[in-house]
């Protein structure tokens, strides 16, 4: 007998705040910024749009989660044995925007000011991620003792654990 489970895969997404299309209109935005700020034209304008898509950015979060196992198995009376795989993958996004750059954003907006020190914007995006994998083998034995049947087993099992940590000022994204 031989008992084969390939794959087991699951997978979820959670993104509210469309964090991924917000972030790729404030790159957008910044580079209209950043071109606005050396051409010393349009800064106020620009200044303004891109004080508004970090308001869209503020406090945004996305997550995601995904999964995939196998197993095979070999069932027997005297000793029963499995060989298991998973790994496991969880990744979280957020945008941290700091008031200090609304604000300077703001008094560009509304001074008109065509000087403006872009190194002052601190905004950043943190994106975090670990994944998990397991690699296993299960044995397992039935014993009788006083006509009473009872199992024992055990899994020894060699795990790996990655982090990664990724933040970015929204300028260098």
């Amino acid at each position: 007998d031989f008992s084969l489970l390939l794959p087991s895969v699951g997978a979820q997404l959670s993104d509210p705040g469309n964090i991924a299309d917000n972030a790729d209109k404030i790159s957008d935005d910044w580079k209209a910024f950043d071109r606005a700020v050396d051409s010393h034209s349009g800064v106020p304008q620009t200044a303004a749009r891109l004080k508004e898509r970090l308001q869209d950015f503020r406090n945004t979060h996305a997550s995601a989660q995904a999964g995939v196992s196998a197993v095979a198995a070999l069932p027997g009376d005297t000793l029963a044995a499995a060989l298991m795989l998973k790994t496991f993958g969880t990744v979280s996004v957020d945008g941290k925007v700091s008031d200090a750059d609304l604000n300077y954003l703001e008094s560009i907006a509304d001074s008109g000011s065509q000087d403006v020190d872009k190194n002052r914007l601190t905004s950043q995006a943190f994106a975090r991620a670990a994944l998990i994998t397991d690699v296993g083998v299960a044995l397992a034995t039935e014993l009788e003792t006083a006509g009473q049947k009872w199992s024992l087993g055990f899994t020894p099992k060699f795990q790996r654990v990655d982090l990664f940590n990724y933040n970015t000022l929204i300028k260098n994204y």
